[in-house]
């Protein structure tokens, strides 16, 4: 898809666990860019680059919210 449209982006809500379905492990790979809000006010944000250790692959599944 980053061939296709290379400028995309996703935004992410802090915890939220469904952007993590399906898992890495099963073959799945995100593209474009990430954006990261980080805290629950919706506030602070990070751009980061798909499936980055810095963005929301850094929350534990433990503590993803629904």
């Amino acid at each position: 898809m980053t061939h296709l449209i290379p400028n995309t982006y996703r935004i992410v809500n802090y915890a939220d666990k469904v952007p993590h379905v399906p898992q890495k492990s099963f073959g799945f790979m995100h593209s474009g860019y990430e954006i990261w809000y980080n805290v629950k006010v919706m506030v602070d944000y990070k751009i980061c680059l798909s499936e980055d250790k810095e963005c929301s692959n850094k929350i534990s599944i433990f503590d993803f919210k629904i």
